[in-house]
């Protein structure tokens, strides 16, 4: 019995027009500057200049009010500059950027005299006073820095003081990545929803995430309890707005290998194994950014190879294994089969590649364009069966994930701006169960 299913996504846009900056489209962050004269009053006209330190760069005049929002912004940290005639110009370094968040800046400009520059040393907050929703920010240093059990970024959900794991036990002993099961609220996983610069990526039948993505590849993200944006449907439970890392005029990036081997592994506790289980991990990866036509045309790329092996028993005593080959014995449409005792051995392998590619035409006029594959192999393990499920009931099965999905933004003016994204996903996934005739292999296509 081989069953193959086969799943694409239809090509889905969401277009924003005329719409406020006030109130911030999409999942990037943004800066609201505002131009204030010495008496506190607002400036019109004064022109903006934002440029982060080695790509990004925008230019902007303020509106009638004295403020300006630069949109969909890369998270990072930029330096804003300011010039208004008869004021002297003033700069402001280190403002940070996180998704989700709109970071405030006041630029005080003083009168100007005969060679008088202002440069403003503070540091901005990056809390963003506006927000009205319960969220919590994974910037790059915590997703870089903090040790996981996995290469799964989405386990830095659990930072989250509202978040529960779900099955934590059935999720330590798969070895591949874990979909990131966990609740809000008392949801099961599948109430929530994920975001991958800014397009929906929740498997439809499932719920669950469906793109895997390396670490390499995570700017930060954004977990969002309640109070969603009206784009961010279809999540009951929470919302994980995530950001890719995007290429700078400098060429940067990294390897590594990870190597764990099951020799240096404790014995489970409270199940019934001859010897200590063997198990093997190998996991490669690289990633590399950069510009292919410098302040304008960037690029990064993250690709990951893992390679498992281990064993895996069911958790029968002697004695119960005894009673139900004699009862399989008997007459029936399960007669001959015998269930196993003792290690068998599984396998998983799964291949992660992902790449962006930004592009400025303009100051005003930008667009991203992003692909991203997944290929998993699970051999006599894929069914997340539990510890009493023979090796009967379990079976392999192979996915190959594919998506591709852009966004195209301009800025008119100080309040209208227009974001076009779409997404374009595909699935198969091939599922072979081990013994056609155990009623455990029956499974929905």
């Amino acid at each position: 019995m081989f069953s193959k299913l086969f799943r694409a996504g239809a090509v889905s846009c969401l277009l924003a027009a005329a719409v406020s900056l006030s109130a911030q489209i999409g999942q990037n962050g943004s800066i609201l500057a505002s131009a204030l004269a010495p008496d506190g009053s607002q400036v019109a006209g004064a022109s903006l200049t934002l440029s982060s330190p080695d790509g990004l760069t925008r230019k902007a005049v303020t509106g009638f009010d004295g403020s300006f929002t630069f949109a969909e912004l890369p998270s990072g940290t930029y330096t804003v500059q300011g010039s208004v005639p008869g004021f002297a110009p003033l700069t402001q370094p280190s403002v940070p950027v996180a998704v989700g968040r709109t970071t405030r800046v006041d630029l005080h400009f003083l009168v100007a005299g005969t060679s008088e520059n202002v440069n403003v040393t503070a540091t901005q907050s990056s809390m963003d006073t506006g927000q009205t929703s319960s969220v919590v920010n994974i910037d790059r240093d915590r997703v870089e820095e903090l040790p996981i059990p996995s290469r799964n970024y989405l386990s830095f959900v659990a930072l989250a003081p509202q978040a529960t794991l779900a099955n934590p036990a059935l999720s330590a002993r798969t070895l591949a990545q874990s979909s990131g099961g966990f609740g809000f609220g008392g949801l099961r996983p599948s109430s929530n929803a994920v975001r991958i610069d800014g397009v929906n990526d929740d498997d439809e039948y499932t719920g669950s995430p469906r793109t895997q993505l390396s670490p390499e590849a995570i700017s930060d993200f954004q977990i969002v309890n309640h109070g969603f944006a009206a784009e961010s449907g279809g999540g009951a439970g929470c919302v994980i707005d995530v950001q890719t890392r995007v290429g700078m005029n400098r060429p940067h990036g990294d390897a590594f290998v990870f190597v764990q081997n099951g020799a240096l592994n404790a014995t489970q506790p409270l199940e019934f194994t001859p010897y200590k289980p063997d198990e093997t991990r190998v996991r490669v990866g690289v990633a590399l950014g950069g510009a292919l036509q410098r302040d304008k045309t960037f690029y990064y790329v993250a690709a990951e190879q893992e390679i498992a092996h281990g064993h895996d028993t069911n958790d029968l005593r002697p004695a119960t294994l005894t009673q139900l080959n004699t009862a399989l014995q008997q007459p029936g449409p399960l007669q001959g089969l015998v269930l196993q005792s003792g290690f068998f051995p599984t396998s998983d392998q799964e291949t992660e590649l992902s790449g962006r590619i930004d592009r400025a035409f303009t100051a005003r006029h930008s667009a991203m364009l992003r692909y991203a594959f997944t290929n998993a192999r699970n051999v006599d393990d894929a069914f997340n069966t539990d510890d009493l499920s023979d090796r009967s009931a379990r079976g392999s099965s192979f996915i190959a994930d594919n998506s591709v999905n852009g966004t195209f933004t301009s800025t008119f003016s100080p309040a209208l701006l227009n974001k076009l994204s779409f997404a374009w996903p595909s699935e198969e996934l091939w599922s072979e169960p081990v013994n056609q005739r155990s009623p455990e292999s029956s499974y929905p296509a």
